[in-house]
């Protein structure tokens, strides 16, 4: 299991808004997966995503659209999760992630508004740990700049398949791979 959070987005007179979500999955074995832009997008908005690969025999290097900016990568088993930040500026439809081999793979883009667009994450941390629990906790994480939100993207690499945030938390999406 892989977790991770990271303030988005500091530094402005009021915190940064969540906008809207997209989120995709494709089944096992395939080597990209393509995700919508959330819907209602607008320029200088910050798009956070979270892509996710898991294959049988080892770790998958993914590598990302261009303009998008790696917050964190992190490895346990077979699966990689990473997250990635980009400034919205006239958005395709969507974007594609390419995996060296062929994975299990699902990802989401959140956007935001408000958030400063030179530095969008402040700070973030991750962490693997084992064996699976739909209840996973964040590392903690100090922020260095006001008006910060926190966003987190978790991992499951086993059952359950399903995640259920902690009180205090809101949950935007959840997504499953698919193995044939």
């Amino acid at each position: 299991m892989l977790h991770r959070f990271f303030g988005s987005g500091g530094g402005v007179s009021v915190p940064p808004t969540y906008r809207s979500v997209a989120s995709a999955t494709v089944a096992y074995p395939d080597t990209s997966i393509t995700v919508n832009v959330p819907a209602g997008v607008l320029n200088n908005d910050v798009l956070i995503a979270f892509i996710y690969g898991n294959d049988n025999a080892q770790i998958p290097v993914i590598t990302a659209p261009a303009g998008w900016a790696l917050i964190r990568s992190d490895t346990i088993n077979n699966t990689r999760q990473s997250s990635y930040s980009h400034v919205a500026s006239s958005e395709p439809a969507n974007y594609a992630w390419t995996f060296d081999v062929g994975s299990a793979l699902c990802g989401a883009i959140l956007a935001f508004s408000g958030v400063n667009t030179t530095t969008p994450v402040d700070a973030h941390d991750g962490a693997t740990a084992g064996p699976a629990t739909a209840n996973a906790q964040a590392p903690s994480i100090t922020t260095t700049v006001t008006n910060t939100m926190l966003v987190g993207g978790f991992a499951i690499n086993e059952q359950p398949t399903t995640w259920t945030p902690d009180a205090g938390m809101t949950e935007r999406s959840d997504v499953s791979v698919v193995r044939a």
